[in-house]
C-alpha cells in the first residue's frame, strides 16, 4: 500500500493473486501494488500495478468469515524460477490434524499489543522472507479457544513458539508435502500465544473459491 508492505499474498496465475479481504477492504486499487519473485521486502523481483480488487462477496468488515480477496494485476507476471502459480486444495479437502504446514511472510516477530495479523504499515519489519513450520489443530480444539467465532471457513495451525503475526495477512499456508496451498493467513489473538492458534481461511472448504 503506498509503497510500504502491509499483507502478503500468492500467485494464483499471471494477472491474478490472492490475498485475505481484509487487506483491500476500503482500499482505493491506485494505492496497492504486488511485488514478486523476490525474497527481499521492498527490492528485487516484479512489481506491478493492480487494476481491481475483488473481495469474496459474504466478507463483512470487522468480522473474520469469509476473508479471502483476489488482486487483478494491470500486467502480466512472467512465471520462471522465482514465480510460479500455487496448487489449490480440491473442493471440500479438509487438511489432516497434525500435518505439517508452512507459512511464510514479512511480518513481525512479537505481537504488537492491539494488533491482529495486519495494520498501518511498519517500520521495523525483516527484510528477509521468513517462513515457519506449524501443525493443523483439531477443529474441535480450536472452536473451544475461539468460541461461537470459529467457521467452516477456517482452519488452526500452531506449534510452541510459531506463529503467523501483523503484516503475514493474506500469505500462503502450504501443504509442503502435497505442494497444495491450504489457507490464507486471516487472524488470531496475539502472536505465538500457547492458548490461541493462528487461523487461516480454510481454501479447500466448497464456500469458500
Amino acid at each position: 500500500v503506498n509503497s510500504a508492505h502491509s499483507c502478503g499474498g500468492s500467485v494464483l496465475s499471471a494477472r491474478w493473486v490472492l490475498t485475505a479481504a481484509h487487506c483491500t477492504y476500503g482500499k482505493d486499487p491506485r494505492w496497492l501494488q504486488v511485488r514478486a519473485g523476490t525474497d527481499q521486502l521492498q527490492r528485487g523481483g516484479s512489481l506491478l500495478a493492480v487494476r481491481r480488487a475483488v473481495n469474496h462477496p459474504k466478507y463483512v468488515h470487522g468480522h473474520q468469515d469469509w476473508d479471502v480477496s483476489v488482486l487483478e494485476l494491470a500486467g502480466a507476471l512472467s512465471f520462471g524460477s522465482t514465480i510460479k502459480a500455487v496448487t489449490l486444495p480440491a473442493a471440500g479437502a479438509e487438511p489432516s490434524t497434525n500435518t505439517a504446514v508452512l507459512a511464510s511472510g514479512w511480518g513481525l516477530t512479537q505481537a504488537q499489543k492491539g494488533k491482529g495479523r495486519s495494520g498501518r504499515p511498519a517500520p521495523n519489519l525483516p527484510q528477509q522472507l521468513r517462513k515457519v513450520t506449524v501443525r493443523v489443530v483439531q477443529r474441535s480444539t480450536c472452536a473451544n479457544v475461539y468460541r461461537g467465532v470459529l467457521t467452516d471457513r477456517m482452519i488452526c495451525a500452531a506449534a510452541p513458539g510459531k506463529d503467523t503475526c501483523t503484516y503475514d495477512s493474506g500469505g500462503p499456508l502450504v501443504d509442503s508435502a502435497r505442494g497444495v496451498q491450504v489457507g490464507v493467513v486471516s487472524w488470531g489473538q496475539g502472536c505465538a500465544d500457547p492458548n490461541y492458534p493462528g487461523v487461516y481461511v480454510h481454501l479447500g472448504n466448497k464456500d469458500v473459491p
